[in-house]
C-alpha cells in the first residue's frame, strides 16, 4: 500500500506563519536515546530549534556573525525543501547511515532561495519516516536491510541478500524518536 502524505495542520498560534515543509536529518545515538541532528551535525535535541550563525565576525574573529538568522549572503538558517516532498534538493546523507524525514513548520524569518528555504525557527510537526539511507556501492544489488547497529557515534544499517524478520533494533530507535519529539514516527520498507 503506497502511502500519501501531506504537511500536518500546524496551529499558527502556537509557531509562528512559516510554511509547512520537507526536511531530512541524520540519527545519531546519544546517552539519552536517539538523536536527530542536521546533515553537517547540529543536534535537535527537541521539537523545536532556533538557528544561529556559526561564522566567525571577520572583524573580530569570534562570536556569532550575523544577529538575525538567516542571513542574505551567508549559508546561516534552518534549511529544508521548498517544493513539497522533493527531498532532491536536500544534501545527501552519508553511505550505510540511516536517515529520517518529516515535516517542519518554520517560523521567525524564512528565505527562499530556488528549491530550498532557510529559516530562523523551526518546529518538527512529523510525522517522521525513518529510513535506511543509502546503501554503499559494495552491497550486493537485491539486498535489503538487516541490522541497525550503534557504533557509539553514529549508526550503520548492515545489508544482507538473505531474508530478513523484523529489525529489533529499529523498534527501540523508533520508540526513542516518538518520546524526544512526540510526533508519529513511521518506517519506510526495511
Amino acid at each position: 500500500m503506497d502511502v500519501q502524505l501531506a504537511p500536518p495542520a500546524v496551529e499558527p498560534s502556537l509557531f509562528g506563519d512559516g510554511p509547512t515543509v520537507w526536511r531530512r536529518w541524520r540519527v545519531v545515538p546519544s546517552r539519552s536515546g536517539a538523536l536527530l541532528t542536521g546533515l553537517l551535525g547540529f543536534p535537535w535535541r527537541g521539537p523545536s530549534l532556533e538557528a544561529r550563525c556559526t561564522a566567525l565576525d571577520p572583524s573580530t574573529h569570534r562570536g556569532h556573525y550575523h544577529r538575525v538568522t538567516p542571513a542574505l549572503g551567508c549559508t546561516c538558517g534552518i534549511y529544508a525543501a521548498a517544493d513539497g516532498l522533493d527531498s532532491s534538493v536536500l544534501p545527501r546523507s552519508p553511505w550505510g547511515e540511516p536517515v529520517v524525514e518529516g515535516f517542519v513548520a518554520l517560523g521567525g524569518r524564512v528565505i527562499r532561495e530556488g528549491h530550498s528555504v532557510r529559516a530562523s525557527q523551526a518546529l518538527i510537526a512529523g510525522p517522521l519516516i525513518v529510513r535506511p539511507g543509502r546503501r554503499h556501492p559494495g552491497v550486493r544489488p537485491g539486498s535489503r536491510p538487516a541490522r541497525l547497529i550503534d557504533r557509539g557515534d553514529r549508526y550503520r544499517v548492515k545489508w544482507s541478500s538473505k531474508r530478513v524478520g523484523q529489525i529489533e533494533e529499529l523498534a527501540v530507535l523508533v520508540a526513542s524518536l516518538r518520546a524526544r519529539y512526540r510526533v508519529d514516527v513511521l518506517t519506510a520498507t526495511w
